[in-house]
């Protein structure tokens, strides 16, 4: 399928411009150079006259994903803070040059950990005994979530009677809109994760730590597909009930039956569905709340006509190959200071060029966040 839209002044289309438009975005995030937010708004208007503007910003995010893929050992070289990022020792660096190198762009914008480690704050943060920040045990401390959840299954009557079959749509969803179900991690206050985490913090010997809040508000972070193969059980059964409003009964009561299928799953995949965004919430620094939005998807035989609806023998056949489709929110509270002003050590320690090096990535990475792209920060 051809896209086709207009860059700056120039005729493009996708695929056969994607190298093109790919180079302009890696000089505009690693090198600062060039208009290539401006012209991405104005390049939107033709593929969305076209009805292919969910197609363009595919393609757009597919061409981030790969320049964010690169090891970040060519962008960090570009500062002049550099050698001192590198370590005094052969080494320092040669273990340096190793680090940087499989260390990707997108960790390097992601990962709070890497990012100190660079710019020499880690020393500071919990004193001269301790050369690295330990990992914060997000699923041993915090096993709680929240979770919300609506599975629609409305029964098919016929002269006012249920005539056994059923129809299922996500879009069909009065409270969660397109999603079948919310989980919401760790389910405790922002202000009970500082607390959890300053007492860390003072454990390790740490005796000023400054708690800020100030965070950033909920952006999309990450897209994750889970298998989540289940049955119906007795579904069935609820959907029999005689009542005034048969329907809402049945959606109520389908809703905590799903509900336990999820929480069932989520016993042995809790790991894996917090995996996409580890680094977050492993961070000790920092306090952040997720938002994972998972929408129930079935696989079936392009342009097979579905029926409107099904038998439960059908609908168990159906769900045996379904798939959770998740979309992660992420929202931060706020921060602890670890400055050298805090813990008594000479801010001479920080590598100021290299810290702007990097957040000045950021700051290009939040202006192309703001155009529809997921970009991590």
């Amino acid at each position: 399928m051809t896209i086709s839209f207009t860059w700056g002044t120039l005729p493009k289309a996708f695929p056969d411009d994607k190298e093109d438009i790919k180079q302009e975005l890696e000089q505009y995030l690693l090198k600062n150079e060039g208009s290539f937010v401006s012209k991405l708004k104005s390049a939107r208007k033709e593929p969305r006259r076209n009805n292919q503007e969910n197609e363009f910003m595919d393609e757009i995010q597919s061409i981030l994903d790969s320049v964010l893929s690169a090891n970040s050992y060519d962008f960090l070289s570009e500062s002049e803070g550099f050698a001192r990022t590198l370590g005094k020792t052969d080494k320092d660096k040669e273990d340096n040059k190793k680090m940087i190198k499989r260390t990707s762009l997108k960790k390097l914008v992601t990962d709070t950990d890497i990012q100190n480690k660079l710019i020499g704050f880690t020393f500071m943060k919990f004193g001269r005994d301790l050369e690295e920040i330990p990992d914060f045990d997000y699923l041993k401390t915090f096993k709680d979530y929240g979770i919300e959840t609506e599975f629609v299954l409305r029964p098919s009557f016929k002269d006012g009677k249920p005539t056994g079959k059923y129809s299922y749509s996500s879009g069909k969803n009065t409270q969660l809109k397109n999603a079948n179900t919310i989980i919401y991690y760790p389910s405790v206050s922002p202000e009970r994760q500082a607390e959890t985490k300053a007492n860390i913090i003072k454990a390790k010997g740490v005796k000023s730590a400054r708690y800020i809040t100030k965070g950033h508000s909920k952006f999309k972070a990450a897209e994750a597909v889970f298998s989540f193969p289940f049955e119906l059980d007795s579904f069935a059964e609820l959907i029999l009930e005689t009542t005034v409003n048969p329907e809402s009964v049945a959606r109520l009561k389908t809703s905590e039956e799903f509900e336990k299928k999820v929480e069932e799953w989520m016993k042995t995949n809790m790991k894996k569905l917090l995996k996409p965004l580890d680094g977050d919430l492993k961070s000790l620094q920092t306090v952040k709340s997720l938002e994972i939005e998972c929408k129930l998807v079935t696989t079936e035989r392009k342009g097979k006509k579905q029926a409107a609806s099904h038998s439960l023998g059908e609908l168990n056949e159906k769900f045996k190959n379904a798939s959770l489709n998740c979309v992660y929110y992420i929202t931060g509270h706020g921060y602890f200071d670890f400055s050298p002003y805090n813990v008594g050590v000479e801010s001479s320690g920080v590598n100021v060029i290299m810290q702007k090096h990097i957040n000045g990535l950021k700051k290009r990475l939040k202006m192309l966040r703001r155009q529809g792209v997921t970009t991590g920060v």
